[in-house]
C-alpha cells in the first residue's frame, strides 16, 4: 500500500531537510522551481514540481515529509 504524505506543498525547511543545503540555497532553489513552472512569487511549490525539477522520485522525498 502506498503512503500518502501529510502535505503536498514544500517550504524552505522541507528543502533544507531533503537536500541538506542551507536556508539561503533552499530559498534560491524554490525560486528557480517557481520560475521554471511559471508560478508567481507567492505560489506554492508542489511535491510533483520539486520532483520533476530535481529528478528525485516521490518515494525518495516522502519519508522526509512524514
Amino acid at each position: 500500500m502506498r503512503t500518502v504524505p501529510n502535505r503536498i506543498v514544500l517550504n524552505t525547511k522541507d528543502i533544507m531537510l531533503i537536500t541538506g543545503k542551507s536556508e539561503r540555497t533552499s530559498r534560491r532553489l524554490l525560486k528557480e522551481i517557481r520560475s521554471s513552472a511559471r508560478n508567481t512569487r507567492v505560489s506554492f511549490v508542489s511535491l510533483e514540481q520539486f520532483c520533476s525539477f530535481t529528478g528525485m522520485t516521490r518515494e525518495e522525498v516522502i519519508p522526509y515529509l512524514q
